[in-house]
């Protein structure tokens, strides 16, 4: 359902979707016939059909670098090239998520592990492309919360703590606890420059907003 702030009104866009995404202009979503559909926002033209899925979609998710990766209801993570191919990436996946520049996504492939994945062409010198890369694996369940806007650093929780470590894990790769968190702290917001993170914390009865800095005093 589309909403006009200036009427008041809102409208049905499609009928009968499993799930849907936003990518830059366009609706992507999925039909309850599995087919994958593009439809631009506001637009009159048909719909364009990507390609029939053959299985439900839990997750479309749009990079801005024109990738769309789907993770499945079984999951099972996918990737639909630039060219409209889809490609095999991983299985019992939980989360994936883009990084900033749209070219690596970072994926959660069991509750002890991150990865991330970079598609074949595109041109990193610190990680391998077209394959799995493992940056985290711990003997305890992490969550991942997203990327630093460099795309080299990504945070993620324990239920012990707030982490940031480096993708690049060919030397001895870097992580720095940066909060000491507690298994209720939810809902970690990253800023757009990358310079701290906003988070709830609860202290006995009640919670506060906190922000935690990742630089120095002179950076901020």
């Amino acid at each position: 359902v589309s909403y006009n702030v200036a009427s008041g009104a809102s409208e049905i866009v499609e009928s009968n979707i499993n799930t849907y995404a936003i990518s830059d202009r366009n609706i992507l979503f999925q039909t309850l016939e599995n087919d994958l559909i593009s439809k631009r926002i506001g637009a009159t033209s048909e719909p364009r059909l990507i390609f029939d899925t053959k299985k439900g979609i839990q997750k479309i998710i749009p990079s801005d670098n024109e990738y769309i990766a789907l993770l499945f209801t079984d999951g099972e993570l996918q990737l639909v090239s630039k060219k409209g191919e889809l490609r095999y990436i991983a299985s019992g996946v939980h989360q994936a998520m883009w990084s900033q520049s749209g070219d690596t996504l970072l994926i959660q492939s069991s509750k002890e592990e991150l990865n991330t994945y970079t598609p074949d062409g595109i041109t990193l010198d610190t990680i391998p492309v077209g394959e799995l890369h493992l940056v985290v694996r711990l003997s305890r369940p992490v969550n991942p919360v997203g990327w630093l806007p460099d795309n080299k650093h990504i945070v993620y929780e324990t239920d012990e703590n707030v982490i940031v470590s480096e993708i690049d894990t060919r030397d001895h790769a870097i992580s720095n606890v940066v909060q000491e968190a507690s298994p209720t702290n939810p809902n970690i917001f990253i800023e757009q420059d990358g310079k701290s993170f906003i988070s709830l914390q609860k202290g006995g009865v009640t919670q506060s907003l906190m922000r935690t800095w990742l630089v120095t005093k002179e950076d901020r």
